[in-house]
């Protein structure tokens, strides 16, 4: 999976800093240790710190590899609003339906009915040397979204409407729709990197981010770390070192300058409950909290649990699905429309449930690809987020 974002980190940079801005304890089971198995052990030394920091960035620097499991994660994401401003706001937005936060008001009123966050659940399975599967849902709307990228298989799938791409189609933004598997990887990272690496893979592969300063107070430690270009976006960790495993967990990541988005600045993330799953290999944070600048908590990121591998293997869950035979995640799904870009046709059901053919006209690339290929995979991104938004608001 090597050259997975080549080229578009510019823009993807971007993306991630104003999808940031917008809105513990560690041990072999949740929450079982201090930072070390009884006595009092001395803490660790700056060089130790850093060295363990850099090695920790290096491996963050890979798109993350979970072998022969998957990981199956929850994000909740809650309405900040106080009753006052949501008040202001609702006077705003009346009789202006495309009122831009229009959707706050809706998200409020949605939350105080039914007394819960609006949740999107997550499975996803990768692995280096083939691809990923992912499928995820959404608990205010009845939609799923399944996308897979491999080697020699790139489709997704949006509610009942099914896109396939040739494989190379994965790594080219100019083509129409042709990188939207990818543009998901871009959603779906950020967040899986916060409960796998404390938010390591989105600082040092994203923003291409660099350890700066670092400090030892007993077995707390604290660093900084650099955007390495032209906007200034600092970002700092802060956690405990534990002796025993030789490493340090990260509980608190904070943003005390925003040069991308200046409201971001002093957003914060708290997590909680390092433990060492030995079904990954690696080390997960049970829960992350991400808080406004003035701490109100807006989204939480919390970790469910190991999914063992599907009957079938890799061949099973990267299979197309075609709505006749049960999905290997996601169960039975309707498909009525597929646009291929292998044959270059869309097939869909008419009304009297006959199979419609037409070609996929294509683009005209040349005007454009000056400009797609900056704004790249990042601005595709946004266009998964809008999709969901425009459905929801239908």
């Amino acid at each position: 999976m090597t050259g997975l974002l080549a080229g578009v980190w510019p823009a993807w940079v971007v993306v991630v800093a104003l999808l940031m801005s917008g809105g513990g304890r560690c041990g072999v089971a949740w929450g079982a240790c201090d930072g070390g198995a009884g006595g009092v052990e001395r803490g660790p030394t700056e060089g130790e710190v850093r060295a363990w920091m850099e090695r920790e960035l290096g491996a963050a620097r890979e798109f993350p590899s979970l072998g022969g499991v998957g990981i199956r994660w929850r994000e909740e994401e809650w309405s900040v609003l106080s009753a006052e401003e949501l008040e202001v706001l609702r006077a705003q937005i009346e009789g202006r339906p495309e009122h831009p936060r229009r959707g706050e008001v809706t998200r409020a009123d949605r939350q105080a009915s039914s007394g819960t966050p609006d949740t999107m659940r997550w499975v996803l399975f990768s692995d280096r040397g083939i691809g990923w599967r992912l499928t995820h849902g959404m608990s205010w709307i009845n939609l799923t979204t399944d996308a897979c990228v491999t080697t020699d298989r790139s489709w997704r799938r949006f509610g009942d409407g099914m896109t396939v791409y040739r494989p190379e189609h994965a790594d080219r933004p100019d083509l129409e729709v042709g990188a939207v598997p990818r543009a998901e990887e871009n959603v779906f990272a950020p967040n899986l990197s916060c409960l796998l690496d404390g938010g390591l893979h989105k600082l040092a592969r994203v923003l291409e981010m660099r350890l700066d300063l670092v400090s030892v107070s007993g077995d707390r430690w604290e660093v900084m770390l650099k955007h390495q270009g032209p906007v200034v976006y600092d970002v700092r960790l802060r956690g405990r070192w534990d002796g025993t495993s030789g490493r340090g967990f990260v509980e608190r990541f904070e943003i005390p300058e925003n040069g991308y988005s200046p409201e971001g600045s002093g957003l914060f993330e708290v997590y909680t409950g390092w433990a060492y799953v030995p079904e990954l290999g690696r080390w997960v944070c049970a829960q992350v909290d991400r808080h406004r600048p003035d701490g109100r908590m807006w989204r939480r990121i919390v970790f469910e649990g190991v999914v063992p591998m599907p009957e079938g293997g890799w061949e099973a869950l990267t299979r197309i699905p075609d709505g006749k035979t049960p999905d290997a995640l996601s169960g039975h799904v309707e498909v009525r429309s597929v646009r291929d870009f292998r044959s270059m046709e869309v097939r869909a059901a008419s009304k009297e449930g006959e199979e419609v053919v037409r070609p996929i006209e294509r683009r005209a690339t040349a005007g454009f690809g000056g400009w797609l290929r900056p704004i790249g995979w990042g601005m595709l991104a946004l266009a998964v987020v809008l999709l969901v938004w425009l459905k929801v608001r239908r």
